[in-house]
């Protein structure tokens, strides 16, 4: 079996004295696979995502593709780690939409055209239609939805992880997301989410957080909300 592109071992994290948002979690996820992070609100999805990244620092031990996730390593791991934030106001930091989505590329490839280039091919790929040089500040909520995912497409990572991305659109803006996302080739995708119409579209194994524990990590189409069981 391949190296898994994720790997959580043990995982606890709480916020200062706070209850525990995480207790000693373990997962892996493997290239390519599509995984749902469920749980209702406070239950540690978002925490959970930013972990990955190193944006939270818990007790035991996360690995990107072999990497563990620490200070030293952060700079690489980013480099193949995708990140949308739930709130796409704090992902858009650039004066206009053009240089926002091309920052990501510019760093990665050190030349402004094509990363220009890199940055229009996403904004078509996701449906913007409004104009390149708009001052971010002035988009809709949907509008920085779609910007913020241009973003990250436009650095082409290998694993994307996605808080509540479907945030601020409307069910056609939606049903382009879903497109979207389904198109992506040798992606690992981790969708975080309280949607249960949303997530099937999207993932086909699910994790469900409860407590701070995972109480569910299967297939998708045999997950049965807790209420239920």
């Amino acid at each position: 079996m391949s190296q898994p592109a994720i790997q959580c071992e043990n995982y606890s994290f709480r916020f200062d004295q706070r209850r525990m948002v995480l207790n000693s979690i373990s997962f892996k996820i493997y290239p390519n696979e599509h995984t749902a992070v469920l749980g209702l609100n406070g239950a540690g999805k978002s925490t959970l995502l930013r972990s990955l990244v190193g944006l939270h620092k818990g007790e035991g031990t996360i690995r990107i593709r072999g990497m563990e996730v620490k200070r030293s390593n952060l700079s690489h791991i980013r480099q193949k780690v995708g990140f949308i934030f739930q709130d796409p106001q704090i992902q858009l930091f650039c004066p206009s939409v053009i240089e926002d989505v091309a920052f990501g590329p510019l760093n990665l490839y050190g030349k402004p055209e094509r990363a220009r280039e890199e940055a229009r091919l996403a904004l078509s790929e996701v449906g913007f239609r409004g104009e390149e040089f708009t001052p971010c500040h002035m988009l809709s909520l949907g509008e920085m939805r779609k910007v913020s995912l241009a973003g990250v497409l436009a650095c082409k990572p290998d694993i994307l992880l996605m808080d509540e991305p479907d945030c601020y659109l409307d069910a056609e803006g939606k049903q382009r997301l879903v497109e979207i996302l389904q198109r992506l080739n040798n992606v690992t995708r981790i969708l975080a989410t309280h949607d249960l119409d949303f997530a099937p579209n999207l993932c086909n194994r699910c994790i469900y957080l409860e407590n701070g524990l995972i109480t569910y990590d299967g297939q998708m189409e045999t997950f049965i909300l807790p209420i239920y069981r």
